[in-house]
Parts: structure tokens; sequence; C-alpha cells
């Protein structure tokens, strides 16, 4: 289990959502950077005859994309809650199922939540290196206590994420009637042929 736990937090906190913008938009910005603190720049101030004023209005405009580039930033990526979830099924012969659901919620603020989980599931922490299972404090967390409630529906209380980062819990269930896999698998020299129905 806590193997598992540890070979899923690389794909759990791969989110494409804070991926980095593209060059080709990067680039963009950064041509019409140029060309207004170049030419434009330059052009307007002589056909005004104040180039004196170059080493007022280079600082100004390199703030003003500074701060407009961090604005844009942060109005599209810079306030959103992403969560993201992994589940793992595994199948009995009778058609029971135990899945294992990790959740990993990234905060972009350093806030305390409360996450509602529908369904009778059993929640607990995400195990991980740095998981001490006999500290009520959760892991990464910077104070305070998380309170993780069975029930109908299952809840996570005082979740405490820093800013900019990701934690994660899991939560277990197990199904019945999720369905069989049944496959008719040969191996012929190095080649495994055959077939698998779900």
């Amino acid at each position: 289990r806590q193997m598992r736990s540890n070979n899923i937090s690389y794909s759990l906190s791969n989110l494409p959502a804070l991926d980095l913008p593209s060059i080709k938009s990067l680039g963009a910005l950064l041509i019409v950077y140029i060309l207004v603190i170049g030419p434009v720049n330059y052009w307007t101030l002589k056909r005004r005859k104040k180039l004196h004023l170059a080493w007022v209005t280079i600082p100004a405009l390199t703030a003003i994309f500074a701060v407009g580039a961090f604005g844009l930033a942060y109005g599209m990526r810079g306030n959103d809650i992403v969560t993201n979830k992994l589940a793992i099924i595994n199948l009995d012969q009778d058609g029971f199922a135990q899945v294992n659901s990790y959740i990993g919620m990234f905060s972009p603020a350093q806030e305390s939540y409360e996450v509602e989980v529908s369904g009778s599931l059993l929640l607990s922490p995400a195990i991980s290196n740095y998981y001490d299972p006999w500290s009520s404090t959760y892991p990464g967390s910077s104070i305070g206590e998380t309170v993780f409630m069975q029930g109908e529906p299952s809840k996570v209380v005082g979740l405490e994420i820093n800013q900019w980062s990701m934690h994660s819990f899991m939560s277990e269930n197990q199904t019945a009637f999720f369905g069989q896999i049944v496959s008719d698998l040969t191996l012929s020299g190095n080649q495994v042929t055959g077939s698998i129905e779900n």
C-alpha cells in the first residue's frame, strides 16, 4: 500500500492545467515587448523631440509589461483550485472490485479546505515518505489538525494546503457487480496473442 502510494505521487501531481505557456505565446509577447521598448519608443520620442526621456520611458514600459504579464498569468491560472484523481481497480473473480482512489488538491493560496466525497468511502491520508501515522497533523500542512470523517457523505475537514502546493488523500471502497475481465491469452515465442474482454 505504501509502495503504491509513493509510486503514484508523480502521476497525481502531473497537472496539464498548470503547464507553462507555449513557446509561441511567450515568443509573441517577447517580440511585442522588444518592438515597443525599441523602435516604437524611439520613434515616438524622436517625433516629439524628447529622446532624453528614454531613460524614463524604458523602465516604465518594462514595469508595465511585467505587471501586465503577471496579471494575465494570475488571471488565467493563479486563482484556480485544481484537483486530480487517479483510481486503481482490483477485480475479483466474482465481480467485486476494490477501488483505491487517490485525490490530489493544488491550492494557489495557503488555505484550509473542507472536502466532501459522495459515497460511504474509507478516507485516509495518502501515505508518503514523510507521513507519520501517529501524528494528527496532515503531512505537509503548516498548522492545525486534519479530520477524516466517514459517513454518507464522507468528509475531510481542516485540509490545510500551503501556497502553490498539492496534497493528497485516498479513498477506499468495495463495489459489487463491477464486472469481470475475461482473457484468452497464449504465449508463442516472444509474443503474447489472444483477446481480453471487459
